[in-house]
């Protein structure tokens, strides 16, 4: 018997499943050592955030997986924001995701099917709006929620090893969009979500932060997009890493102010290096009033923190007034991954 006619009859009444895939943030960072096989050993703590974009997946008889790519409102609407309207190759740098193999929703989904021995296949519609190359995790996010919808249609457990396996091969971020908890290695892996997580390893052994805090966040990019693996190649590893000790203390806690100083990227610097507006981006957003202000993952986003949400409004009215055409501005709050699946 083949893995998929186990799967309850529920699966082959329910054909669609929409899903949210939301962004995250990177409220530190630090390189603690370089690995043998190309990656860096590293310890982080990540937020998710309610930027979203949208996931629809329905279950076809037809093998393969097929997938649609839309950007929100338009592409030419985004264009026109990013200020690269008839740039054709400062557009395609932006706003042309590949829809193919290379896509890692495609990856996943061609996976699932594989080590779920699974006949048929997928038609994926995404609709985007976090931006690519901002180091906000939105292909790792994708990734992990069409894993989720894949596995509610076919009525599998998310928590299946292989398919936890799989995430975690898939890259760093996607165990932590899927809600996995990992980071004990003496227990099996679990899926129950969080709103905060340290990562180990290469990022994709997780364990849940407490967060004892109201964060009011203003997140901006740049319109400038920033390759991880040029970002990391320039970088250094310390002889003494920072430890998040401190930022996983106060952030279950109820000190804002002790939070924001354990705020910490490693990656900033060579990041400004690469592409100086993400520097000035930090710098306006200190000099507006925003606080522990940094640039997220590997950039280019960056985010700061206000007092309040009235303070976030006005934050983002100063910032608007300033910024350079291109920028994005978002205020976000703290979500719960994974994102809930609705079945159609």
């Amino acid at each position: 018997m083949r893995d998929n006619e186990a799967f309850p009859k529920r699966s082959t009444l329910v054909q669609t499943a929409f899903t949210l895939s939301p962004a995250k943030l990177n409220l530190f960072l630090e390189l603690l050592a370089k690995r043998a096989d190309g990656y860096h050993e590293l310890e982080t703590v990540m937020v998710p955030v309610n930027w979203f974009d949208s996931l629809v997946l329905t279950r076809t008889s037809r093998p393969g997986v097929e997938l649609s790519l839309e950007w929100l409102p338009s592409r030419t609407v985004l264009a026109k924001r990013l200020d690269v309207f008839g740039d054709d190759e400062a557009e395609a740098g932006l706003l042309g995701i590949p829809t193919d193999h290379r896509n890692l929703v495609c990856k996943a989904l061609s996976g699932f099917l594989d080590v779920m021995q699974l006949e048929g296949g997928f038609d994926c519609e995404l609709l985007k709006q976090i931006p690519a190359g901002a180091g906000m995790g939105g292909a790792s996010g994708n990734a992990a929620s069409a894993l989720i919808a894949a596995a509610e249609l076919c009525g599998a457990d998310v928590a299946d090893p292989k398919i936890m396996k799989l995430a975690a091969d898939l890259g760093s971020d996607v165990p932590f969009f899927m809600g996995q908890h990992s980071s004990n290695q003496a227990e099996p892996a679990k899926a129950s979500g969080f709103r905060a997580a340290r990562g180990l390893g290469r990022g994709e052994e997780i364990g849940e932060c407490g967060v004892g805090l109201a964060l009011h966040l203003v997140v901006v990019f740049p319109g400038r997009m920033l390759s991880t693996p040029l970002v990391y190649r320039h970088s250094t590893v310390p002889a003494q890493p920072e430890s998040a000790k401190e930022l996983v203390e106060s952030l279950g806690g109820k000190c804002g102010s002790a939070m924001v100083k354990g705020v910490f990227n490693r990656l900033s610097e060579p990041a400004i290096k690469i592409e100086p507006k993400v520097e000035k981006t930090l710098q306006l957003m200190q000099h507006v009033g925003l606080r522990g202000c940094q640039m997220t993952g590997s950039g280019s986003a960056c985010f700061g923190f206000a007092l309040s949400a009235r303070h976030v409004r006005r934050m983002r009215n100063k910032l608007a007034a300033q910024l350079q055409p291109g920028a994005f501005i978002r205020d976000c709050r703290i979500i719960r991954v994974p994102s809930k699946i609705v079945l159609r």
